[in-house]
């Protein structure tokens, strides 16, 4: 499949076509258009009011599937993102993105993801200004947006874009009105959040990656890592450990398969992974 000179439709309402545009131009000199007037919304906002129901992968899917016929146009990319707290790190916020390049002719899908541990997502409920304006600086407010509302999930008033002090100091006070205490989080939409760009250009280069990992056999786009072999012995008393020897390379056409060896040379790792030295 070639990628070159191609002309690929974006599907965002967020800006995303800012972060996705210049990074195709530079690897395949394609031409990214952002499609207007498509309510991506429909599969789900972080501010709750439309719960997402599909994982990330299915409402990345989902949002390419929006256009379904466009003349002139080669392929349609989106992105999505959830955050979820670390399985391993308390207290640890995730930012996983996934960014999916659909194939008009072929309906052939090219996914890309990248995670981060680096987010400012935080949620709070405040009585006073002058601790919802110490947790907004906390939060890299005013470079990235926060919400204001006068109830923690389904409010009747939703302040969303706030990135001006005076104007967050005009809606906490409305809403106190209505409410003792005013709930605040952070705006995570893309446009609005520096940091969830940052990761967003990561999922986009590893599509790139897998865009450009062909096949040794059959020549084919996407030649990546389908899983790892963990067979690696400690070197100290030779019996298995948790870490993996190597990534095996799968590819998704003819089903050929390779494997990649993982060096770890550091003998102080490989025993801290073995159940025997290390129990």
């Amino acid at each position: 499949m070639n990628f070159e000179n191609k002309k690929v439709a974006v599907v965002t309402k967020h800006e995303k076509e800012k972060l996705i545009a210049p990074i195709l131009e530079a690897n395949f000199k394609m031409e990214s258009v952002l499609i207007p007037n498509l309510d991506t919304d429909i599969w789900g906002t972080f501010s709750g009011e439309k719960e997402r129901l599909g994982t990330a992968i299915e409402t990345v899917i989902n949002k390419t599937k929006m256009i379904s016929e466009l003349q002139d146009f080669d392929f349609v990319i989106a992105s999505e993102g959830s955050f979820f707290e670390h399985p391993f790190l308390p207290f640890t916020t995730v930012n996983e993105e996934v960014v999916c390049l659909r194939s008009l002719e072929e309906d052939r899908m090219f996914i890309g993801k990248a995670q981060s541990v680096v987010s400012n997502f935080k949620k709070g409920v405040f009585s006073q200004y002058e601790d919802l304006l110490q947790f907004a600086r906390k939060v890299n407010f005013p470079s990235h947006a926060l919400i204001l509302k006068d109830k923690n999930e389904e409010g009747n008033s939703v302040f969303k874009a706030l990135r001006n002090e005076k104007h967050l100091k005009l809606i906490f006070d409305f809403l106190k009105e209505l409410n003792e205490e005013v709930y605040v989080e952070t705006d995570m939409r893309a446009h609005l959040n520096p940091t969830r760009q940052l990761v967003i250009q990561e999922a986009v280069n590893n599509l790139v990656a897998r865009m450009k990992s062909v096949c040794p056999k059959c020549k084919t786009p996407d030649f990546w890592v389908d899983h790892l072999k963990y067979d690696l012995n400690c070197m100290v008393c030779d019996a298995p450990t948790s870490l993996a020897s190597a990534e095996v390379l799968h590819c998704k056409s003819c089903a050929y398969e390779e494997e990649k060896k993982i060096v770890i040379t550091d003998e102080d790792l490989i025993q801290a992974a073995c159940e025997r030295c290390n129990p």
